[in-house]
């Protein structure tokens, strides 16, 4: 679709706002006829929209190698503020004489769904006014991911006034409901169809509240739900989580001389069958997010009581797992270790008994976090494809015949693979 458009610039205001950031990711557009009069645009779109789009509430743009490094590791979503949208903004541009066409595209990366697509028309003597309309159709493709700006002084305000006449509204329904009760409850003494309470309630402003000490005189707090049952939850899921599709082996020659092969294991991870079905239909949570293929669960510490200890053992990574791959031959010996791994320390060590690998393919699909307010599960229905490689020497191929995948969790990794290095 192809749309004249004027210079005029879309302010938050006038499209629809969302809370939360927005990250936008705006990559070198495509010169596609490689004209060199016009190979300067490549950057310099870029460099007017992030100018553009930089001053605007909640709008933050990056370049390429942070969306590199969202590609490389998608848990890094998983560590933004709630409610944060992040689109690619992706273009390419063909000149006509003066004429200059420009053609936009936007992606979502969190369901990678396309946002839209779109084109401008601007002359090569008028940049200035091509850029206005560029960032015009590009809030077009944005409506509905604009940070919501914070409210105004009036608009406070009236929220303060709107949740006053809410309160009294309540109070007033719930006295005139306690009257109807208290007439309903006298008519049925005075019939004979209820009975006056044994214990009646306090009269007057009398309040009263239960409490203990113990003998060393430390308050004991009231009781919150079981203790062991958030853990025992996180246990449960972080159990078994995963499921892995170990492909067929391929075979690649590398060398004819030498006779050295590439041998690459395919490998799919993603999260088992129903296992996001099953713990919104199961467990106790306290509240729910969704964003795409994102799903996070909320234990509000309200209700339940997040020990240090639990606390401690999360950031330390008892709940996090590192796929391990392991690769044996005919005798049933270990001959090639693959760690699936962000740990540096890894890509240093070696073994005498065993090939040592260390990859960073893996990204967890369901992360644990503890924030001041509660305990968050978040988990991505997404495919995770996974090619590992080895060289190897055409007569040593033979030899393999059969590949494992472990999840091993992270603080026990150096304990499980001690004992095969």
């Amino acid at each position: 679709m192809v749309l004249f458009t004027t210079g005029i610039f879309l302010s938050p205001c006038e499209v629809e706002a969302v809370s939360g950031e927005l990250n936008l990711y705006i990559l070198e557009f495509d010169n596609l006829k490689s004209d060199p009069l016009i190979m300067w645009l490549s950057q310099g779109f870029v460099d007017m929209l992030d100018q553009n789009f930089s001053d605007v509430f909640g709008i933050t743009v990056h370049d390429k190698e942070k969306l590199e490094a969202i590609l490389q590791d998608k848990s890094i979503l998983l560590r933004q503020k709630t409610g944060t949208n992040n689109i690619i903004i992706m273009g390419n541009f063909i000149r006509d004489l003066n004429q200059i066409t420009v053609n936009i595209q936007g992606i979502n990366i969190a369901n990678w769904e396309e946002l839209g697509r779109t084109s401008v028309i601007g002359r090569m003597d008028a940049i200035a006014d091509l850029s206005n309309s560029l960032t015009e159709n590009i809030g077009i493709l944005l409506t509905g991911y604009y940070p919501k700006p914070p409210p105004t002084r009036e608009e406070e305000a009236e929220a303060v006034k709107t949740a006053e006449f809410q309160k009294y509204t309540k109070e007033l329904n719930m006295s005139m409901s306690s009257a109807l009760d208290d007439l309903e409850s006298a008519m049925d003494v005075y019939i004979g169809t209820r009975g006056v309470p044994e214990e009646p309630m306090e009269p007057g402003n009398k309040f009263t509240r239960k409490f203990t000490f113990t003998e060393s005189g430390v308050f004991e707090k009231p009781s919150f739900e079981d203790v062991s049952l958030l853990e025992n939850i996180i246990s449960i899921i972080s159990n078994n989580p995963y499921h892995v599709e170990i492909q067929k082996p391929e075979i690649e020659l590398l060398d004819k001389k030498s006779k050295t092969i590439l041998l690459t294991l395919p490998v799919k991870y993603f999260l088992r069958k129903n296992l996001i079905n099953d713990l919104l239909t199961s467990v106790p949570y306290t509240g729910i997010r969704e964003d795409g293929s994102l799903t996070t669960l909320e234990f509000s510490r309200k209700k339940y009581a997040i020990s240090p200890d639990l606390q401690e053992r999360i950031s330390l990574g008892e709940y996090r797992v590192a796929p391990v791959i392991q690769i044996f031959d005919i005798s049933g010996q270990i001959k090639t270790v693959i760690v699936d791994t962000g740990d540096p320390s890894w890509y240093s060590r070696s073994s005498d008994k065993v090939q040592l690998f260390a990859e960073k393919i893996f990204s967890p699909l369901i992360v644990f976090t503890v924030s001041g307010m509660s305990l968050q599960v978040t988990m991505e229905s997404v495919d995770i494809d996974a090619k590992y490689q080895i060289e190897l020497l055409l007569n040593e191929v033979a030899n393999y015949s059969k590949v494992t995948v472990e999840f091993i969790p992270e603080n026990k990794l150096t304990d499980f693979l001690g004992k095969i290095l």
